[in-house]
């Protein structure tokens, strides 16, 4: 999903200087204040074990805004039939990578599934989790 926010010139100053100091993007700075808020804003379960709660983390661990920016492009110059050959490969890298990531995702997945004794398909659905293809069906 792509979020557009729209920040005062302070507020976007100041989260670009604290992303700075701790050597991260903007992007993924703010992802992650987000998330920290709204995990404070709602507690995890009483019966939620640790292990529990970190696959859960690492099940929703994505790609920086930047690299699906950077997919989004190519995808599309591919689709004008301006890519170059250097695009085409990194393309093809990129696309390895975000296939590995949603492969080790799922194997997470499964891995929550066993721990809870319930069915994969079962988690999935409650974990909001589906098929979803970035990009088109042929990217």
């Amino acid at each position: 999903m792509t979020l557009t926010l729209k920040l005062n010139p302070q507020l976007e100053e100041q989260l670009r200087q604290e992303a700075a100091r701790l050597g991260v993007g903007a992007d993924d700075y703010a992802v992650r204040a987000i998330s920290e808020r709204l995990r404070q804003s709602q507690p995890l379960p009483p019966h939620l074990s640790a292990e529990e709660s970190d696959l859960l983390q690492r099940i929703n661990q994505g790609f920086p805004a930047e690299v699906w920016r950077r997919f989004d492009d190519l995808v599309a110059k591919r689709k004008a039939e301006t890519l170059t050959d250097a695009e085409h490969r990194e393309l093809i890298q990129l696309s390895d990578e975000i296939e590995t990531a949603h492969l080790g995702r799922l194997q997470l997945v499964a891995q929550l599934a066993r721990l809870r004794n319930i069915p994969m398909l079962d988690l999935m659905k409650q974990l909001g989790i589906g098929p979803h293809v970035r990009g088109g069906a042929d990217a």
